[in-house]
């Protein structure tokens, strides 16, 4: 790992050590996974989708600080607004999801997370539901400010409720 440390270590170079590093020991994944996918987010995005559905459905799987990591890494590294692409945007909420389960839905960071993921998949309602519950958990903590921004970021991109008007047809009355 002394390689990565090397002055001009390119990210891409840095993910080469990486991967190289779990091909001969494959024990080290919980240790260097999620370095690994910050790397691939950076220069393989698909790369990266197919990594993070490895660790989510496997090392990861257990490990609700790896999976909110490894989510967050996804949705929250890049500013979090707009759309994501559509497997890695999968694999993060599936990510926050199991994560946000093991935790019981009782961790701010996590709930943040799944917020965040529902947002990024489109999911308006589900993110400001979601991120409600963030806020609530949130109270007194140093991040609660930013937990708080995404609420009123989602909640200002809701759509409009729908009305329901009445509509009128051919040969009829209203």
């Amino acid at each position: 790992f002394a390689k990565l440390r090397a002055p001009g270590k390119d990210v891409a170079a840095r993910a080469m050590v990486l991967r190289d590093a779990l091909a001969a020991e494959p024990t080290l994944e919980n240790g260097v996974g999620d370095m690994l996918l910050q790397c691939l987010l950076m220069t393989d995005r698909p790369a990266a989708a197919q990594f993070a559905r490895h660790l989510v459905a496997g090392s990861f799987k257990d490990n609700p600080d790896l999976l909110n990591d490894a989510a967050w890494d996804i949705v929250g590294r890049e500013p979090p607004y707009g759309q994501l692409e559509t497997d890695l945007a999968e694999v993060a909420l599936r990510a926050a999801q199991r994560a946000d389960q093991l935790f019981g839905g009782k961790d701010a960071a996590t709930a943040d997370t799944l917020g965040v993921a529902w947002y990024r998949t489109g999911d308006m309602a589900r993110a400001v539901d979601v991120q409600e519950r963030a806020v609530r958990l949130s109270a007194g903590l140093r991040f609660e400010t930013e937990v708080r921004q995404h609420l009123v970021r989602f909640r200002d991109e809701l759509p409009p409720p729908r009305t329901h008007e009445p509509t009128s047809r051919p040969g009829t009355r209203l």
